[in-house]
């Protein structure tokens, strides 16, 4: 959207909720949160809304930051099951 809210374009069209985005260093990308499965994961796209991928496959991942150099994003998750959320961090692929 334009500085002054005008122009809103929606990027996401899952009929799920779609949260947390999260900008890449270089604005290419955005990472988020969506419960487009039974949990909540994460995802990452093109700033276009383009090309969306699925980054997680753990019980209710949250929160995604990326590193500062935009190779790793880190998230909250559940991975092992055990009810705790602890702070998990993936390497990402080359764009």
């Amino acid at each position: 959207m334009d500085a002054d809210g005008s122009d809103a374009e929606r990027l996401t069209y899952f009929g799920f909720k779609s949260t947390f985005p999260a900008w890449s260093p270089d604005g290419r990308r955005i990472a988020f949160e969506s419960d487009i499965g039974i949990n909540s994961e994460i995802y990452m796209m093109n700033a276009d809304g383009s090309d969306i991928v699925g980054l997680t496959d753990s019980a209710g991942s949250a929160s995604p930051a990326w590193s500062p150099d935009g190779r790793r994003i880190a998230f909250l998750s559940d991975v092992d099951g055990n009810g705790n959320t602890d702070i998990h961090v993936i390497a990402l692929p080359s764009p």
